[in-house]
């Protein structure tokens, strides 16, 4: 392999890497930031839903606040006016007020008192006022000031039996989740809140699970941590990701497939080149060979010295040698014309019987050469009738009766047979010979593909059987080889024309 090549693959295979590498790189750490906005939208939004809770119930103790005052049979609400405050003083007090218990006294110039007097509407308007401006601000510093006795203690009584709304906190927290678009299955905790230290740490969560940061719920003791608890949230992590992950994924393996591609293509044009040089090398040795008989041969013929009868000798000599010179070059151009493409043929109502009968003939000189013994098969009907361009499938079968010949144990032995069926012809020939070996069987076809010259000597240039397969594809039929330990079998079917 020459240096350019190697330093080339070696650069291919450094800028693929690194670029494989650089997007698994950047999906890790998407991964994280992905894990660490789950993190923290997961816990903002239990604490906003916390949140809306403890106002849900500051609303309903507000409301039941505002029942007790109303309650005539519980609390006392009374107006005077005071003069130092150029006003009306209101108060509350029990009904059943303690001994020495004063009662609660507060001025709201706002409300209007038509005459004087308390009336139902002067009461309601102070009711809501109350509510508003004092109970609204206790309860939201989660105080609880005692105005009369009685108001104290029941409303303290509902901060102690007071418990976190489970169903009613997990449709909130749902609703704050889908904020961020987040839709996993969670499961909330409760717990008692037990103080740490200001400087403690989160719970930290497992690789397969995540539960959130414990958030108080409680207006007295006891109070509650809550929490949220996610089984496998990698997993649908890796689902929101899946658009990101999918087109990595498609960009890392067209990567692959192009630097694959690549490789398989720079090996390929380096055994191509290979490939031609020996056929180059082939071809100088099989043109030589004839090219120097032919020359040996006229310079005899020149001789006046030679005889009548060596002179026709050599003349003939000159002849064959110049046929097969042609037959060569005639196999090497058909072969190159058709490289990469179909060969181009005309299709008639052809005797396939005609054509093994012409291929014989036009071989018969080398086989009566080699005493070379052929045994024929036909059907008992030899009017076996195929759609071919019959120069095409006459050299085809021409190529492989000259490596049966070739490729035989001498002297050769050929069986050919020709069985027909409902629609197709079977056509075989058979040497006696060394076995092609199985790996081989598809890649003879191959052009320019020659079996290693320690089991076939014989010289080629690797095109004729590729020829041959192109033709019968062109035909619409199939050829194949089947080897046995005494020689090989090559098989053609085509279809028989109607």
């Amino acid at each position: 392999m020459s240096r350019k090549v190697i330093m080339i693959t070696v650069l291919m295979t450094a800028c693929s890497s690194l670029l494989v590498g650089l997007q698994l790189y950047w999906n890790f750490h998407s991964y994280r930031s992905t894990r660490r906005s789950f993190a923290s939208e997961s816990n903002a939004a239990l604490q906003q839903a916390v949140s809306r809770l403890m106002n849900l119930r500051r609303d309903e103790f507000a409301a039941q606040y505002r029942a007790w005052l109303a309650d005539t049979n519980l609390v006392v609400i009374s107006l005077k006016y005071r003069p130092h405050l150029a006003g009306y003083e209101f108060s509350i007090r029990d009904k059943a007020a303690s001994p020495g218990r004063p009662p609660f006294r507060i001025g709201m110039p706002d409300i209007a008192v038509p005459g004087g007097k308390l009336t139902g509407t002067v009461r309601q308007a102070f009711i809501a006022s109350f509510t508003k401006n004092l109970v609204y601000q206790d309860l939201q510093g989660k105080t609880n000031f005692f105005y009369t006795d009685s108001l104290g203690k029941r409303l303290a009584d509902a901060f102690r039996r007071d418990r976190p709304d489970l169903n009613r906190l997990t449709g909130l927290y749902r609703a704050e989740l889908s904020r961020f678009d987040l839709d996993f299955p969670f499961v909330l905790r409760v717990a008692p809140y037990k103080f740490r230290r200001f400087s403690a740490e989160d719970h930290q969560s497992d690789a397969d699970s995540y539960r959130t940061r414990g958030y108080t719920y409680g207006f007295a003791d006891p109070v509650y941590s809550l929490s949220a608890w996610f089984p496998q949230p990698g997993l649908l992590l890796f689902q929101k990701m899946k658009g990101v992950l999918l087109a990595s994924v498609l960009l890392i393996s067209i990567t692959i497939a192009c630097y694959a591609y690549t490789l398989k293509t720079m090996f390929s044009e380096k055994k191509l080149v290979r490939l031609k040089d020996d056929l180059v090398n082939n071809m100088t040795h099989e043109l030589r060979t004839p090219v120097a008989t032919i020359a040996i041969a006229a310079e005899a013929v020149d001789d006046p010295s030679t005889s009548p009868a060596s002179r026709s000798n050599y003349n003939a000599i000159i002849r064959q040698q110049a046929g097969a010179l042609s037959a060569q070059i005639d196999r090497i151009l058909t072969s190159m014309v058709h490289q990469g493409k179909s060969a181009g043929f005309t299709a008639r109502p052809v005797l396939f019987t005609d054509l093994m009968r012409q291929s014989l003939e036009i071989h018969q000189p080398r086989i009566d050469a080699l005493n070379a013994r052929i045994a024929t098969t036909y059907p008992l009907n030899d009017h076996v009738v195929v759609a071919a361009d019959a120069d095409h499938l006459r050299n085809a079968l021409n190529n492989l009766l000259d490596n049966a010949l070739k490729y035989s144990t001498q002297p050769p032995e050929i069986t050919i047979a020709l069985t027909t069926g409902a629609e197709l012809l079977e056509y075989r020939i058979t040497n006696q010979g060394t076995a092609i070996p199985p790996e081989y069987h598809r890649r003879i076809f191959e052009r320019f593909f020659r079996i290693p010259s320690a089991q076939y000597q014989t010289r080629g240039y690797g095109l004729g059987l590729s020829y041959v397969a192109q033709v019968v594809r062109d035909h619409k039929g199939s050829i194949c080889l089947e080897s046995t330990g005494s020689g090989n079998t090559f098989i053609i079917k085509l279809p028989i024309h109607v």
